[in-house]
């Protein structure tokens, strides 16, 4: 026998030594020990299978064990939840050494359990959140187009009002011109 199998007791050996090759008493003894030891592992070894591979394929097959096999994990879940609440609560003993030998014991309790029970517990209030600051940059022109004109005058007005627009926003020096009015729009003469 091993040492990961020291935990389970000779009589499930016996039993299943006794039980032969029924398949209905490997899978008891699997589900019992995986729900004692919440380890799988150990579990197929104390029912005989050498591997895992064989607890997959009794899963995908037969519908009543794998059903047994979700209340076998989830009973091995409380069980570790429980000794995970008993261990932050009432700590575990440590034993105190001075000069290479054992001078008492001290309670050590787990932070780090308890901080993790309180997560799952009230996910709410303890879970760790991530804030998301997001900074955006967003630039905004005014671009001046001229419009619609009506008639070609309104056109070469607006027109040269844009260019002048674009000159005073690049800091280039205005043109000084006169306008002259034309018969059918504004003439620009340079003076």
């Amino acid at each position: 026998m091993t040492d990961a199998l020291a935990v389970i007791s000779q009589d499930h050996f016996d039993t299943l030594t006794l039980a032969g090759t029924l398949d209905e008493k490997r899978k008891h003894i699997f589900l019992r020990i995986l729900a004692e030891t919440a380890n799988i592992r150990i579990a197929a070894l104390a029912a005989g299978y050498k591997s895992t591979a064989a607890i997959n394929k009794l899963k995908r097959t037969d519908e009543a064990f794998a059903a047994a096999l979700v209340e076998a994990a989830d009973a091995a879940a409380d069980m570790l939840e429980a000794e995970a609440v008993r261990r932050a609560k009432e700590g575990v003993k440590k034993d105190v050494w001075f000069k290479g030998e054992i001078v008492g014991q001290e309670i050590v309790y787990s932070d780090s359990l308890l901080a993790l029970l309180l997560k799952a517990s009230k996910p709410e209030k303890y879970s760790e959140r991530t804030r998301q600051d997001t900074n955006v940059n967003v630039n905004v022109g005014i671009a001046v187009l001229p419009m619609a004109s009506r008639s070609i005058a309104d056109w070469e007005a607006s027109s040269v009002a844009v260019r002048e627009q674009q000159r005073l926003l690049t800091g280039e020096k205005p043109i000084d011109a006169e306008y002259t009015e034309v018969k059918e729009g504004v003439t620009l003469k340079r003076g």
